[in-house]
């Protein structure tokens, strides 16, 4: 179930949520840099899925694209570069055709996060946040969101992220 505060994700978990959590789920900058400057390490962006496929109805609903258009389908986790911790998995899916063509390669490199190339490249961008959920139960228990970054006026990106509750326990004591 998707929800729009996270004051209802926190009802649903029964708890509220470490503060380093609830300011990632509204954080509208970048994940990984956010990520290196808390827990004071590199993060090391470790992909697993990247490639291109051309879009069909079944896709995805939240990012309008045309039948055929390629879209760059991403799926990466930010891993603490000493801790080895799992930070945050994400996948993403990007229509190509909406970025310049010097972005479209960068993307098609894999090193990249997309918060952080957007950045680096001075890529003028909005992003609306969909919604917050929560998956699994016990140690596999995660909270999520999904946001769309808007790029000249179109939507272009499509990300979810999900942040797992192990990763963050201990950070209040």
């Amino acid at each position: 179930m998707k929800f729009t505060e996270i004051a209802e994700v926190e009802r649903e978990l029964g708890r509220t949520l470490l503060p380093v959590l609830r300011t990632l789920l509204v954080s509208d900058g970048t994940v990984t840099r956010f990520l290196e400057a808390y827990f004071q390490e590199q993060i090391v962006i470790r992909v697993d899925q990247h490639q291109e496929q051309l879009g069909t109805s079944s896709l995805v609903i939240d990012l309008p694209f045309s039948v055929e258009e390629k879209i760059l389908i991403r799926e990466v986790e930010l891993q603490g570069g000493l801790t080895k911790l799992c930070y945050a998995k994400a996948r993403s899916w990007l229509r190509l055709s909406a970025l310049d063509l010097e972005i479209q390669k960068a993307f098609q490199q894999k090193q990249w996060g997309i918060g952080e190339l957007l950045s680096d490249r001075r890529v003028e961008s909005y992003r609306e946040i969909l919604g917050y959920w929560i998956e699994g139960a016990g140690e596999q228990q995660v909270v999520a969101r999904s946001y769309r970054i808007w790029i000249r006026s179109k939507p272009t990106i499509l990300i979810e992220e999900r942040f797992p509750l192990g990763s963050y326990r201990g950070e209040s004591e």
